[in-house]
């Protein structure tokens, strides 16, 4: 009864989270002299309550086991280890990525101290830390912590098993954003046939496949045959999760930033508007995991000439990144970088100048001067110097726009 409102554990609706809400109530009571099976049951309880979204409940839960868990196996034992990193999934999910890091490092070396081969609870652990790193936009390290991950675990459970092609799903996400498309593409197809044989086609692990198949068209700039993808997996993650899910805010933010690859900014408009929504609903405004939700919906009113809402909406997805991840990291330097093309576009010179400056130094000190973004900024750049009457300075940038982009 506990476990039976998980909607990853089998692709139900969602309809007796009444039931662990009433059960979390009467632990205290009810198994005061069971602490071992106390345990387990808070475990349980805060991983329903994590894949409902119902992200505080799930870490109260789940910091109640630790404690008891702490006290059964010790500081330093397997099943430690393993609450510590059913806690930093938490943090990850609730946007705090430091102290996720903090916690995956924590148990991935106690788990490597006290066992003496990798299990695959290790295995699911990497695989986590390497999807943390995806997500703070280190591809390289992600690569490497999941390749890691998928060997460990395809040695013990083969191929055929759904949790080795979910880790399988995630290499293919690093692959892709490191432009490795046709390995990308393999994996995906190899992780959607084992979801598929096990679940059927009305699931969420199918629904993430097939939104990551998307990209693959996205990244050959194919964006009109991304959109059926893309509206199918949010189609069923709508239809098993209901409206305000926080695995929403993505789902509609694939689309909406396809469309406006389109050019088609009313529906990318609305898909953005949703994701943003979504996200409020599930976050306080400042939470990294609406960043992107915000960049994007800042894009397209910057494109409808919006420029006020534009400015404000890439302001805050630029601060919360430079919160989050400093203000050298690559996420935050293109938020900066946009926000520094709408203040042009708006035609705020001082604050144009003073970002988009900032980011193509830093984009450039990271990505080298012939990246795409590092480029965009430069001939935002070198716009501004132009429209400011500085020549001297715009054609001393001009100098460094690649052949291919001028």
């Amino acid at each position: 009864m506990i476990s039976s409102p998980d909607p990853f554990k089998d692709g139900s609706e969602v309809k007796v989270i009444e039931v662990i809400q009433e059960a979390s109530g009467k632990l205290n009571v009810e198994l005061a002299n069971h602490p071992q099976i106390e345990a387990e049951i808070r475990t349980m309880l805060g991983n329903t309550y994590q894949n409902l979204g119902i992200y505080d409940s799930a870490q109260s839960e789940l910091l109640k086991a630790d404690h008891i868990i702490r006290k059964l196996y010790g500081a330093k034992s397997k099943e430690t280890a393993i609450s510590i990193k059913s806690l930093g999934l938490i943090y990850h999910y609730k946007g705090d990525f430091e102290n996720a890091e903090i916690y995956f490092k924590k148990s991935l070396e106690m788990l490597r101290d006290v066992e003496e081969q990798p299990s695959f609870e290790t295995a699911i652990l990497i695989d986590a830390y390497g999807t943390l790193h995806a997500d703070m936009g280190n591809y390289e390290k992600s690569e490497q912590l999941t390749e890691e991950a998928l060997k460990i675990a395809e040695s013990i459970r083969g191929a055929d098993d759904p949790d080795v092609a979910e880790i399988k799903n995630n290499l293919a996400t690093s692959y892709n954003y490191l432009n490795k498309l046709d390995e990308a593409e393999i994996l995906y197809n190899e992780s959607l046939t084992v979801f598929r044989k096990h679940f059927g086609d009305y699931h969420l692990r199918v629904s993430s496949v097939i939104n990551n198949l998307a990209f693959i068209h996205i990244f050959k700039e194919e964006h009109q045959k991304a959109i059926p993808l893309l509206l199918e997996a949010l189609n069923i993650k709508l239809k098993i999760l209901g409206e305000s899910h926080p695995d929403l805010i993505l789902a509609y933010s694939n689309v909406g930033s396809t469309y406006f690859n389109m050019n088609d900014y009313d529906n990318a408009e609305k898909f953005m508007k949703e994701s943003v929504n979504v996200g409020l609903k599930n976050y306080d405004t400042n939470n990294i995991n609406l960043s992107r939700s915000y960049m994007w919906y800042g894009r397209v009113l910057d494109a409808k000439k919006n420029y006020r809402e534009s400015i404000y909406y890439l302001n805050k997805a630029y601060l919360i990144r430079e919160k989050e991840f400093g203000e050298k990291n690559k996420l935050t330097l293109t938020a900066q970088s946009l926000y520094g093309q709408t203040n042009l576009n708006a035609g705020n010179y001082n604050e144009a100048e003073k970002h988009l400056a900032a980011s193509y130094n830093g984009l450039k000190g990271i990505s080298g001067n012939e990246s795409e973004t590092t480029q965009k900024t430069l001939a935002s750049l070198i716009e501004l110097y132009n429209k400011l009457g500085k020549k001297d300075m715009a054609e001393s940038y001009s100098k460094l726009i690649s052949k291919e982009i001028n």
